[in-house]
């Protein structure tokens, strides 16, 4: 990684991930990210970002995440026209189990897998900021560079503070390549890709 920067490895981990979305793409098609990671829920809502969009397939500089099964449940239901009505059952404090209960609800509305794949990460620490290095099970290594905010008025200064990390270890931004799951996109999913082109979120290829 070129020069001597000090960073604190704070081990590694391995996990599977589920994308879900519609037949009609309704969710990646306006840049939103369902993701079943190992069981637990999780959905990215794209929010305005300094300095312009940023790439996108999950990767854009910054999105709201949203996590827990009843939490996702109410943001879908509440944003897109497709999960309106729809409502996952109560749960009974049991963790894993209440997770599950989504699903159904996902189901009913149409939606489904359209990528699965597995991650083995090195995770990293560099002042304030996780750095963290993925090797996807079809082939593809990335390095993410992120700064978690409690508020949206935090945003500018995570940016800035991520640009400056990722100069200390010479990481790159993604130019012709894509992080895990535009990649996978690209290589797996001509349907989603088209959809994600069509609305000028992913460049043609």
């Amino acid at each position: 990684w070129g020069r001597a920067v000090r960073w604190e490895c704070l081990g590694e981990v391995t996990f599977s991930d589920s994308y879900w979305d519609t037949s009609a793409c309704t969710l990646s098609s306006a840049d939103t990210w369902l993701r079943q990671r190992d069981g637990q829920w999780e959905l990215k809502i794209p929010i305005a970002s300094p300095g312009g969009e940023g790439r996108s397939g999950g990767e854009r500089n910054v999105f709201r995440e949203i996590t827990g099964s009843s939490e996702v449940a109410a943001a879908l239901a509440s944003t897109f026209e497709e999960f309106k009505g729809q409502r996952a059952p109560d749960g009974d404090g049991d963790g894993v189990a209440d997770e599950l209960l989504i699903e159904p609800m996902l189901r009913a509305a149409g939606a489904e897998p359209f990528a699965t794949f597995d991650t083995k990460r090195v995770k990293y620490k560099l002042h304030g900021c996780g750095i963290d290095v993925d090797h996807a099970s079809f082939g593809h290594t990335v390095v993410e560079v992120e700064k978690m905010c409690e508020k949206e008025s935090e945003v500018d200064a995570a940016v800035l503070e991520i640009e400056q990390v990722a100069k200390l270890i010479d990481a790159q931004p993604m130019t012709t390549t894509g992080g895990k799951l535009e990649t996978y996109i690209r290589q797996f999913c001509p349907q989603v890709l088209d959809a994600l082109v069509q609305n000028g979120i992913l460049k043609p290829s």
